[in-house]
């Protein structure tokens, strides 16, 4: 329904924030058509698995520490 709403207003952009269970619904039915990957220095320990990403890495820019990739589908 919210993207219905959103395609019916002519809204062609949507930034997705959030957890592994949000971003897996997005990549998983294909709801996405670029991805933005921030990976930094720091290691947290333990925590939650990174969704997996199955487009085309179309950049690596390195910034200041962290890398940024930048995946299509």
């Amino acid at each position: 329904p919210v993207l219905t709403y959103l395609y019916n207003r002519e809204i062609q952009s949507l930034i997705v924030e959030g957890g592994k269970e949000l971003l897996e619904y997005f990549i998983n039915n294909e709801f996405w058509d670029e991805a933005r990957v921030f990976i930094g220095n720091k290691s947290f320990g333990k925590g939650v698995q990174v969704p997996v990403i199955s487009g085309e890495k179309r950049h690596d820019l390195n910034i200041l520490s962290d890398t940024l990739l930048i995946f299509r589908r």
